[in-house]
């Protein structure tokens, strides 16, 4: 007979999570100026203001010859043009149809959730910025309260990874960090549970986007140039972290059959005759094993909301990174060729300066023979 523990969770206060949020922000912080500049570049912001300044001095329109944006559309309507597609494949005479059923499942999901709107804006994020995130949630107002199980986007610049990571999919990250700003009433309709501990949480008006103040001709507004209209903001935090689970798995002697227990079914299991009947027989052996769970924590301002462990072994976060360097920084598709788009600026602005004085008239007169004044 095993004797198992508890989930050992270490004390966690809101201002700790706050402390590690800033932290992963202060090492992520030039990443996510290079997204900022990225997505500018694709958006057609890729002139300084003194580079404008100068186009007009020189009587030529201060714009960009933007090629960046049409290959990124293309990309788009490669990879994004349709629905992925998944197959759930039987393993045994018996589980077609257990396989059929999760076909199905995963197809519902992916309706309800309107994943293919989703599907398009990680890919876009995957070329732009280098890595997009897609992240399952339950959905406990869904199907009429019932709830459900749902995937969506989210924005690379609300996620704070452990710097120390490594793996591609954040497998050996310590902790993730989803964070972001929201009204107070906005949030108080996601969580309407907890109205009354998101009407006292502290406000918070912190940024997690950034601009690099390039020029366009046009007026493209971002999220970063959205002016604050005085309604009460407060900050979120929902912090994913790794813990070890003790559980007992049970082998059959005779069948070599293996099921595992959690402490609580193994406590009930324990009460049971056919377990006194299996030990009295030494049917079975015993053997502590360690499972990797999920602990889950969301703090609202300087309010501690819930903290839980759920049953699962990765992050409901996935990543989808484009040029990974064994860091949660990666590279874009966009940044591979920013200066190739420059090179392209530049050589259009010369050949318009050859084309503008070579087509024009000139007229040559002795020094000093016109009176400029």
């Amino acid at each position: 007979m095993i004797s198992l523990k508890n989930i050992r969770l270490d004390d966690l206060k809101p201002s700790d999570v706050n402390e590690e949020y800033i932290y992963y922000q202060s090492s992520a912080e030039e990443h996510k100026f290079q997204m900022a500049e990225d997505e500018e570049f694709y958006l057609g912001l890729q002139l300084t203001q003194s580079q404008k300044d100068y186009l007009v001095s020189v009587g030529q329109p201060p714009e960009a010859n933007n090629k960046i944006r049409p290959a990124v559309e293309q990309v788009l309507s490669n990879v994004a043009g349709s629905s992925p597609e998944w197959d759930v494949r039987p393993t045994g005479k018996t589980d077609s149809e257990v396989a059929f059923v999760y076909n199905k499942l995963l197809d519902k999901i992916w309706y309800d959730s309107d994943g293919d709107r989703h599907f398009r804006s990680i890919v876009k994020d995957f070329t732009v910025k280098g890595i997009g995130y897609m992240y399952v949630y339950p959905d406990w107002q869904a199907e009429q309260g019932r709830g459900g199980i749902k995937v969506k986007r989210v924005a690379p610049e609300n996620i704070y990874v452990d710097p120390n990571c490594t793996d591609p999919f954040f497998r050996d990250a310590s902790s993730i960090i989803l964070s972001d700003t929201s009204t107070k009433s906005a949030m108080k309709v996601m969580f309407p549970d907890y109205a009354d501990e998101i009407e006292e949480a502290n406000e918070d008006y912190r940024d997690d986007d950034y601009a690099t103040s390039k020029y366009n001709r046009d007026d493209i507004i971002r999220k970063s140039d959205v002016t604050d209209d005085g309604q009460p903001k407060v900050r979120r935090y929902i912090r994913w972290s790794k813990v070890n689970e003790e559980q007992v798995l049970l082998t059959d002697n005779l069948t070599g059959k293996q099921k595992t227990f959690t402490k609580e079914e193994y406590d009930e299991f324990k009460k049971s005759e056919r377990y006194k009947a299996y030990v009295k027989e030494n049917q079975v052996d015993e053997e502590k094993i360690y499972v990797t769970r999920v602990r889950e924590t969301f703090v609202v301002g300087d309010i501690m909301i819930y903290d839980i462990v759920l049953p699962i072994e990765d992050y409901p976060i996935v990543p989808f990174m484009s040029l990974h360097t064994r860091t949660p920084y990666p590279q874009s598709d966009v940044r591979m060729i920013k200066g190739l788009q420059e090179y392209i600026n530049k050589m259009r602005s010369l050949i318009v300066a050859h084309a503008t004085t070579s087509t024009n008239t000139k007229i040559l007169v002795p020094e000093g023979s016109v009176d400029m004044d």
